[in-house]
């Protein structure tokens, strides 16, 4: 070191030298320079570093050392860094034990002194020293400052006493919006919302506005009590008052929507953070990625982890433990694997919670040898495994049933120096008494006593658990007395247990006096506890008693759940009290605000479906549906069971037909008691279609798919059904006769095409099969025409491609155009996409190829719909043929496979025009209608490598059999999906989007096989270019050959427009209009775009003339 050091040179490195151990030997070797001494400011600095990298020892020492160097009396700064080192991490007594020593050492403690200490007292709740303290300042004639008083305050807060506080702060002098911002929290901890919002009203009043850092912390306890909303309205008012939030503030809401499941809320927060200048961090990441991690959204979270990268941001282990330890439970450990592996890679050092992760959803997907090999792996890595590790692993093998390889890990782990404790033990007695080992699960209590692990309140319910569950209650009883015996309190779970098993007993007056020993004991009945008081007295036929029970649940404050109201109006069914079960059924919504379920709408018309009284069960039925409550299988059940008793076969007949078309299955008891009644009514053919019907959807016995000649099954078929409905008792002998002779009457079958015919002409629906690769898919399709005896051009309709398609989308503007009057007189057909609509969803793998090729398949095949029809092609597909043309004079068609014009919309129009380029479809005209070419996540996040990678993790999770239904059911097949979806860009007008009109959508999601196309599309399976330039590449083909129309939508969604835009003068399109709309103006403003495609149809005929 040179001549001329200053102190405040050494006080600059201290502050930048990272290691304080460092610090220390440079602090120390700076003694030795000639003319140098330490003063109070580099010893303060130095003692600060130590202090705050937990270098106690080195800190007390080098504290010594100033006291000998430096004037005590001047020292108050020092042993405040020192108080508050040791508060920050817990150190209570080591910081009070440093306040006491000030005395000793000739420092007066300053307020200051005594503020540093009281508030670490009160932070880790030693409230009576607090006060004591403050007592001891007061006698001291030490002076309050602002900081006391806040302190003080905090305290009374803390010990739920916030009116206390509230008087505490009118009487300070000078209070500020700390101090308010205590007592606003305060009374938010203790649920008093009102008073909270007046004291912080009553703070802006006065002009005391919170900054950034306040308010923060204000906000923080609000969302950690789940109180999110009440937080925003409150950070509202004073950002209004020009305090900007920081990143932290988004940070904090962020947090609070993951804890209260607003997932989307969160995301669109991470997007605002960016809007308002500031950046996210990695804390902003890791807190939205743990969110959707524990909410389910793993696959959403992993989006968000490269989002993370590629922003900039180095992921940390708490980044890539979140996604591992979801992935593994959703039960997805190959890509828990996936993620661990390409982290190593990155330089992640798995650690214990990573391992814990990964046994648990081996154990969960039930592969206990992999869990095991993960578990020796990390020890063999240098991993100590820690009581947490071998619990999870315990439970894990415990809960397959592995007991003996638990015992031994048990065993093992004590040999390796880590003691099992009492949450060991309970894991593997509760795998014991699960198998019902009662009698080991006794005798490992005995061992855990006996290695000094004392049973606690759920080793006891456990047992007491497995007792009742094979009705040895007398034991359970036992049991119980032994807890009071050993010092274990017995808590509401070990009642509700025992209550539960005499409840099953049917032994409601011991029930009565264990629920009156409860309250004498001082145990709290909870809901679940009256519940099963309620159960058992309804099973004892006392229901007006336990009615009465809902009063004295009010009276406790609880309310009674749809678990006590279906109760309740069970017991009433069952002693065939119906008025009084429907008066609570109608009180339940009216009185107790608690929704109907499908649950409660089951019972209820179980009941007046039993007593046959069908008029009420039907009114209920239809009440059921108009509340949103979907009926079930076993709904339908009980309707047709009770029209079938009343003899009105036909509402018994179609309430089955409805009950398939919600892809239902119903039993075959339930179509045995149909086709009886059907029978008995010499509806006989109405009784063969049904058994045609249970051969389409495969209801059939195992020999019939033994037949591989279809024509063979199609004629065997049905007659096997109806033999073996008879070998199972389900029909009687005259149904058998009337279904065997109804199957092999050629007249009948005549008959039926015949009225198949009728109804197609008149307008109606049908089927027919497409054949692709080993599948025979059925797709459906509707036909509009008008009477007339002149011939007509067809016109064949697609619903554009999305989640909840369907040929309903086209059927207005089909009415519209077939039914005007010109020189041309139109037929137009409608067909849902395999994949679909009412089409048949097998699973395959759709992309857009395979929709170009059913497309081509439809329109050419020689037994196709088209050709039968005389049809051409729309996107309507429209079938052109201008018999003038070719001077026909008499009704029939004139087809030509070629001549099409094709009206189309969305990802529709674009395969259309790919397959007209490509020659595969040579139509004259074409009208796209709102097109599109990119699906959902690729228009939003684009397409890259690492993009199609995750969509292709993302597809294959939808299509997955268990996480696959959960991901769809949350994504799409959900009302408020639905509407939301339509809501916010499929329709213009959210008004449009009526509750009838989601549940109609809602149930095309139900439909068996739903997910596998949607998955495709939403990935960007189905998109047929993938750019812009390729797309408009598509029209600019068509230029001199083909004449097309763009149908554009003015409220299209901003990314779906530009596309649709880029066509307006493009090369190929021959003209350009906009209607209203979003995405689909042809449902949302049939009139408008059919007057559009009509006249396109007319300026082209009028061409062609």
């Amino acid at each position: 070191m040179r001549r001329g050091l200053l102190p405040k040179h050494v006080a600059a490195v201290v502050k930048t030298q990272k290691d304080p151990l460092k610090a220390l030997q440079m602090f120390n070797s700076v003694k030795d320079e000639e003319g140098f001494k330490h003063t109070l400011s580099t010893y303060r600095c130095m003692i600060q570093k130590l202090g705050f990298h937990c270098n106690f020892d080195e800190m007390e020492n080098l504290i010594s050392e100033t006291r000998t160097n430096i004037d005590n009396t001047m020292l108050e700064g020092i042993y405040i860094e020192a108080i508050r080192s040791y508060g920050r991490k817990g150190k209570v007594q080591e910081a009070v034990n440093t306040f006491e020593r000030m005395d000793f050492y000739n420092c007066d403690p300053s307020v200051h002194s005594y503020n540093a200490i009281m508030n670490i007292l009160v932070e880790y709740g030693y409230f009576d020293q607090a006060h004591k303290l403050y007592m001891r300042m007061r006698d001291k004639g030490v002076d309050s400052d602002v900081y006391t008083y806040t302190i003080r305050i905090k305290s009374f807060c803390r010990t739920m006493r916030p009116y206390a506080a509230l008087r505490l702060l009118h009487n300070m002098p000078h209070p500020n919006a700390v101090a308010y911002c205590t007592v606003v929290a305060g009374f938010y901890e203790c649920e008093d919302y009102v008073e909270a919002r007046e004291v912080f009203d009553e703070m802006l009043e006065r002009r005391f506005c919170p900054d950034v850092m306040t308010s923060n912390k204000l906000v923080h306890t609000l969302c950690k009590k789940g109180l999110v909303r009440e937080s925003e309205k409150i950070l509202d008012k004073v950002l209004k008052r020009g305090v900007s939030p920081n990143l932290f503030t988004f940070n904090i809401f962020i947090q609070g929507h993951c804890r209260e499941g607003a997932l989307d809320r969160a995301v669109k927060l991470l997007a605002t953070v960016s809007r308002e200048g500031l950046a996210p961090d990695v804390v902003t990441y890791n807190t939205l990625i743990c969110g959707l991690c524990r909410n389910s959204r793993v696959v959403e979270a992993e989006g968000y982890l490269h989002k993370m990268v590629n922003d900039g941001f180095e992921p940390d282990d708490f980044t890539y433990n979140s996604i591992i330890d979801g992935y593994c439970k959703a039960g997805m450990v190959e890509d828990a694997n996936r993620i661990m592996k390409d982290a190593v890679f990155k330089g992640f050092k798995p650690d214990e919670f990573t391992c814990c992760s990964l046994i648990s959803g081996l154990c969960l997907d039930g592969d206990p040898d992999h869990a095991m090999a993960v578990f020796k792996d990390a020890q063999e890595k240098g991993l100590r495994p820690s009581i947490f590790v071998y619990n999870t692993l315990i439970k894990g093998l415990s809960q397959l049933g592995l007991i003996l390889p638990a015992l031994q890990l048990m065993h093992e782990m004590a040999e390796n120096g880590c003691q099992p404790n009492i949450w060991t033990y309970n894991l593997v007695i509760d795998g014991l008494c699960k198998m019902g080992c009662l009698s080991e699960a006794n005798n490992l209590i005995s061992d855990a006593i006996a290695d000094g692990c004392l049973p606690d309140v759920f080793t006891f319910n456990t047992l007491i658990d497995g007792y009742c569950k094979q009705l040895k209650l007398d034991s359970a009883v036992e049991l119980v007395n032994r807890m009071w015996a050993q010092g274990v309190t017995p808590d509401v779970i070990t009642y509700n247990t025992l209550l539960n098993g005499y409840c099953k007993a049917a032994k409601s007056e011991e029930v009565m006096e264990i629920f009156e020993a409860m309250a004498e004991k001082g145990c709290a009945p909870n809901k679940i506890t009256y519940n099963i008081i309620l159960e058992s007295l309804c099973k004892a036929k006392k229901v007006a008693e336990a009615v009465n029970l809902l009063g004295e649940m009010k009276s406790k404050g609880l309310s009674p759940d749809v678990v006590s109201f279906g109760t309740l109006i069970t017991g009433f069914c069952k002693i065939g009290e119906l008025d009084g079960a429907y008066k609570l059924f109608r009180r339940m919504e009216k009185h107790y605000n608690i929704c109907h379920t499908t649950a409660i709408y089951n019972i209820i018309i179980s009941a007046f479906s039993e007593q046959i009284k069908m008029k009420m069960a039907a009114k209920l039925f239809s009440a059921m549906k108009k509340n949103g409550c979907l009926p079930d299988n076993y709904t339908y059940r009980v309707m047709i069971d009770g029209f079938c008793k009343t003899g009105n076969v036909t509402h018994g007949y179609n309430f089955l037909l409805e009950n398939i078309e919600m892809e239902f299955i119903p039993s075959l008891t339930t179509f045995g008691r149909v086709l009886n009644c059907l029978c008995m009514e010499h509806m006989v053919q109405e009784a063969v279609s049904i058994i045609h019907l249970m051969v389409q959807k495969g209801i059939v016995p195992e020999i019939v798919n033994t037949i591989f000649e279809a024509d063979k099954k199609l004629v065997a078929a049905p007659k096997i059904v109806v033999e073996d409905l008879l070998k199972k008792g389900h029909i009687t002998y005259h149904a058998y006769e009337v279904l065997y002779d109804g199957i092999r009457d050629k007249r009948i079958l005549q008959k039926k095409r015949r009225l198949q015919t009728v109804n197609s002409l008149q307008g109606g629906n049908s089927n027919w099969q497409w054949k692709f690769k080993d599948n025979s898919v059925n797709i459906y399709y509707e036909e509009h025409v008008k009477e007339t005896p002149e011939p007509s051009q067809n016109i064949l309709m697609l619903p554009t491609i999305s989640d909840v398609s369907t040929v309903e989308e086209w059927r207005s503007v089909a009415g519209d155009i077939v039914q005007r009057n010109g020189n041309v007189n139109w037929q137009a057909t409608i067909v849902d996409w395999p994949g679909l609509g009412y089409s048949d969803r097998p699973k395959i793998d759709y992309n857009a190829d395979v929709l170009e090729k059913f497309l081509v398949d439809f329109i050419n095949s020689p037994d196709g719909p088209i050709k039968q029809a005389g049809g051409i092609f729309f996107f309507m597909i429209v079938k052109y043929v201008q018999s003038q043309l070719f001077n026909v004079t008499n009704n029939s068609c004139v087809k030509l496979a070629n001549d099409l014009i094709i009206f189309g919309g969305g990802h529709a129009a674009s395969i259309v025009i790919r397959a007209a380029k490509k020659g595969l479809l040579k139509p004259k005209a074409i009208a796209a209608v709102a097109p599109t070419w990119a699906g959902p996540l690729p228009i939003v996040f684009g397409r890259d490598s690492s993009m199609e990678t995750r969509y292709g993790f993302l597809r294959g999770t939808l299509k997955a059999p268990a996480v696959g239904w959960m991901m769809y059911n949350m994504l799409v097949s959900n009302e408020n999906a639905i509407q939301s979806q339509y809501k916010s860009h499929v329709y213009a007008n959210p008004d449009n989007v009526t509750p009838g009109f989601v549940e109609s959508r809602y149930a095309l999601t139900k439909r068996k096989g739903a997910r596998y196309l949607p998955a495709a599309f939403l990935t960007g399976l189905l998109d047929p270019v993938t750019s812009r330039e390729e797309f408009l590449q598509l029209f600019a083909d068509l230029s001199g050959k083909t004449p097309v129309l763009v149908v554009s939508a003015e409220g299209a969604p901003k990314r779906s427009k530009a596309e649709m835009e880029a066509l307006k003068g493009a090369k190929g399109v021959s003209k350009f209009v906009e209607v209203p709309g979003a995405l689909l103006p042809q449902e949302e403003y049939p009139s408008v775009v059919a007057q559009e495609l009509y006249q396109f149809l007319q300026e082209y005929f009028d061409t062609v003339a």
